[in-house]
């Protein structure tokens, strides 16, 4: 198809020809002067469109794919079979692709030499170093496969061993060394199985080496007969796991140099990202810095396009300035006025300018250009103050409007913090992808409820705010929130997964509750806090004792890392007794706190503000230290059969390697494990029982008692007393002392101890306070107690005197 000639156009500056061939020479001359001016305006917006907007547009690609690469790679980094694995990866291949795309873009733009720099090279530097996690991350697959295999072998391994263990009774010497040398193997591969420390699984590997060598060279040893021979066949199938090809020790040490390959590479992969990220915000700096120049010389010449069209007209003859004021003055002066003041508006961030396009001369021309710069600033305006994912606003554009609203309306507002609960294992079991949809979803929503002026916004993460401007009262207000709970309590679908949504909303009222935008949101902030604490009511307004809470635990919490570190705490012993017999056989070690200043705090508030900081932990270990210490004196002293039991924290069980931690205590006060009793709540197994089971086993190993503190007050499953390593139940003192009272909390005590000794379970009653609570426990079975009726918890050099003075705690036993 032949390309169309040109169309002949009547512009501005043959209109002005004919317009003034009647006026004087020196009138032609300005008019010919302003023509030029006009000339270069038009082409400084041209400059603006076809090279400073295309820019703009490619570097901010550029960087949305290249945050696209980050999102798609953790979700790689995350899964566990090769499957998976490959889907993942092909995301993260598309994204890595759409990031050299856009380089190439970037690469491809007018004068990119002169600011592009080093993009080509750190996208090549960003695919090597995907290449070799992909690598690790094959190889972490292919090691943890034949760790699993092999993983079987020592299961087998460990039941033979079991097996010869049984015939005890009629091992030589010889034959009873040679089976603590293959426990002591097997239990360091088992160890190496668990450990996540390559240097402890390498030392592991070599100390089980050492450990196989010593057994081959025992078996000549042996007396001969069927026992040599199946010494001389358990040496060679350990051997093939200590030593084989696929050595179990060899191939956890490979799983674990690929997952650090990997995390490290990941580490290098962002901070790559991140040096794009700086570049591509200096790239849009300078670009924007040249657009305002541009901006401003075209408004320059704009100006001085209209001054001197006015000097042609005033200068001209009678005729001329009829002509000037019906024409240029009327016309073209005018439409420049309407596009200079658009311009103004425009730059002075009202994006929303219309443009005028009149007619089809260079002045339209100029206004075209003028309103694709507009969109394009719009377009950016836009994704500085909202939301790609949920099209809400962000918390930059929240803040913005929600500072007009308050401005301009004058009127009472309330402020509406809404949180999901248990969004994150959203992500970690459906993937990301689904928690996106769902965020979507939970924003549309949003959008049904808000009416007319008001605003929502999504602030991060599933953190949601909406604000009304309203006259309501606080009844209104909760109905408000009860809206909103109704409308995301409905069921997501996704694909063909159904998510139920758990929403906690906290909102607070301005200014009844904060005289400014930012206390407005913290006060809702801690309303919607307290919601999400308290699981049977999951909406909350704001009230002046929660930032007096909150202002509370942050000075017990500063007060406590303090106490830990001055010495502050000492732990008290209630003494544990026999119900059969009467005899003490223990005691309970619990934590105390003198405050220097405010005397003794109640556990009751400084445990829980020390398990949220984290605190726990240094708490933790001082207790279980100082237990042991304790214990070990009192034993040198002559108290060697009592057994001491500490209470654990689930956030130490989840946090810590407790088994190693008790160990080590162990060792450095010499003390043996068996005087030792851990007490932890049913709460730990509900979080994540494989983890538990997995932690706790390791101390039943270690020949540590392991019992249930105040059971049948949380999460209660029968199941739990037959999966756990435990050998205790102890019933919560809320139960026994009421059980001569109220009937149901006999019956309750009679079964617990039933369901307790049908499992083979020790049954420990605390807070026996009265002779009745002790009559009823003994006529129920139940095995020990503790309470006021004995003693109450005492300082250490009080309880070591009533344990010398008084071993039989019962003085009449039937």
């Amino acid at each position: 198809m032949e390309d169309e000639e040109p169309r002949f156009r009547f512009g501005i500056g043959a209109r002005l020809w004919t317009a003034f061939l009647t006026i004087t020479l020196l009138s032609g001359v300005v008019a010919g002067i302003a023509f030029h001016s006009y000339g270069q305006a038009t082409t400084t917006l041209a400059v603006i469109t076809q090279k400073r907007l295309p820019g703009i547009l490619a570097i901010a690609r550029l960087a949305e794919d290249s945050n696209g690469l980050l999102t798609a790679l953790p979700n790689a980094l995350l899964v566990r079979d090769a499957n998976t694995l490959a889907d993942r990866w092909r995301e993260v291949a598309l994204a890595e692709g759409r990031l050299h795309d856009a380089v190439r873009v970037v690469a491809s733009l007018p004068d990119a030499d002169n600011w592009f720099g080093g993009f080509s090279e750190l996208s090549g530097r960003i695919s090597a170093i995907l290449q070799v996690i992909l690598s690790a991350l094959q190889a972490n697959q292919e090691a943890q496969r034949l760790v699993a295999a092999e993983s079987v072998q020592l299961g087998i391994l460990q039941q033979e061993y079991r097996l010869m263990l049984n015939e005890e009774a009629g091992l030589a010497p010889a034959e009873i060394r040679f089976l603590v040398m293959a426990n002591e193997a097997t239990s360091m591969l088992g160890e190496s199985l668990v450990s996540p420390d390559l240097n402890r699984v390498t030392a592991l590997n070599q100390r089980a080496h050492e450990v196989l060598e010593r057994m081959r060279a025992a078996v000549p040893d042996l007396p001969a007969g069927p026992r040599r021979e199946a010494a001389a066949g358990y040496c060679t199938r350990l051997g093939a796991l200590v030593d084989g090809p696929a050595a179990l020790g060899r191939q956890r040490a490979l799983a674990l140099k690929a997952a650090t390959v990997a995390t490290t590479q990941f580490d290098q992969v962002r901070t790559l990202a991140d040096q794009f990220n700086a570049r591509v915000q200096g790239m849009l700096a300078g670009i924007k810095v040249g657009v305002d120049a541009d901006r401003l010389n075209a408004e320059r010449q704009l100006r001085v396009s209209k001054m001197l069209i006015t000097l042609a007209g005033t200068a001209g003859l009678l005729i001329a300035v009829l002509v000037a004021w019906l024409y240029v003055g009327r016309g073209i002066v005018g439409r420049l006025n309407r596009l200079s003041a658009s311009m103004r508006r425009i730059a002075g961030g009202q994006l929303n300018t219309p443009i005028p396009m009149m007619g089809d001369d260079e002045i339209a021309g100029m206004a075209r250009s003028l309103s694709v710069f507009r969109d394009a600033m719009a377009r950016i305006d836009y994704l500085a103050s909202n939301d790609p994912l949920t099209h809400l606003f962000n918390r930059h554009g929240f803040h913005a409007a929600a500072a007009r609203l308050l401005a301009d309306s004058g009127r009472r507002a309330f402020l509406y913090r809404v949180n999901l609960r248990r969004f994150k294992d959203v992500n970690q079991t459906f993937g990301y992808h689904t928690g996106d949809s769902l965020l979507a979803e939970v924003a549309s929503r949003l959008r049904q409820v808000i009416r007319g002026e008001d605003i929502a916004a999504r602030l991060g993460a599933d953190d949601f705010a909406l604000m009304t401007v309203d006259d309501l009262d606080t009844e209104a207000a909760w109905r408000v929130c009860e809206d909103i709970r109704d409308a995301l309590s409905l069921p997501v679908v996704v694909g063909h997964v159904s998510v139920d949504l758990h929403p906690c909303i906290g909102f607070a009222c301005w200014p009844a509750d904060a005289p400014d935008l930012v206390s407005l949101e913290r006060c809702a902030e801690l309303a919607a806090q307290r919601a999400k604490d308290d699981t049977g009511n999951p909406i909350q307004r704001f009230e002046l004792s929660m930032a007096e809470d909150m202002e509370a635990s942050a000075r017990v919490r500063q007060d406590l890392r303090a106490g830990i570190e001055c010495g502050d705490l000492h732990l008290l012993y209630q003494p544990k007794v026999a119900l059969r017999s009467g005899r003490l056989v223990g005691m309970e070690a619990l934590v105390r706190w003198d405050h220097p200043r405010h005397g003794r705090i109640s556990p009751d508030r400084f445990i829980p503000v020390a398990e949220s900081s984290g605190l726990i932990i240094p708490l933790g270990e001082w207790v279980l230290r100082e237990c042991c210490r304790q214990m070990q004196v009192w034993r040198a002293a002559g108290l060697t059969d009592l057994r001491v039991s500490i209470n654990m924290s689930p956030v130490q069980v989840f946090s810590q390697d407790v088994a190693s931690m008790v160990a080590a205590a162990l060792v450095e006060t010499d003390l043996p494990p068996e005087v030792l009793e851990v007490e932890i709540t049913e709460g730990v197994f509900v979080h994540d029982e494989d983890r538990a089971r997995q932690q706790l086993e390791g101390l039943r190993d270690m020949g540590i008692a392991l019992s249930i503190d105040d059971f049948g007050t949380g999460y209660s499953a029968l199941s739990y007393l037959k999966r756990l390593p435990v050998s205790i139940l102890k019933i919560d003192q809320s139960f026994v002392r009421e059980i001569t009272t109220k009937p149901e909390n006999a019956r309750l005590c009679r079964a617990i101890i039933g369901v307790g000794h049908d499992f083979g379970l020790d049954v420990v009653a605390e807070g026996i306070e009265t002779a009745d609570h002790l009559a009823f426990l003994r006529s129920e079975g139940c095995d020990y107690g503790q309470g006021y009726h004995f003693a109450k918890p005492l300082e250490p050099d009080a309880f070591f005197e009533l344990a010398k003075a008084q071993p039989w705690l019962i003085r009449e036993v039937p």
